[in-house]
């Protein structure tokens, strides 16, 4: 087995939209924090409203997160 990276196109549908998934879910959160971060910093808002203020952003994530499970657990 070679230390080089995967080819994608050796890679199946399923394997290429569950790398594709992790990285789109990875940028997601990176963002939301970077939006966290400067909403306190900027805004200076207290944490407990930018919670507030994010609620629809982290709860549209975590549906995505959960059809991604779902649909790479799908073997038909």
């Amino acid at each position: 087995m070679s230390d080089e990276p995967e080819d994608l196109e050796e890679l199946s549908t399923k394997e290429k939209f569950r790398k594709t998934s992790h990285i789109a879910l990875l940028i997601a959160y990176d963002l939301i924090d970077k939006l966290r971060y400067w909403e306190k910093q900027t805004l200076e808002l207290p944490d407990e409203q930018i919670e507030e203020r994010q609620e629809h952003l982290v709860a549209s994530i975590e549906q995505l997160r959960v059809a991604y499970l779902d649909f790479t657990d799908f073997e038909g």
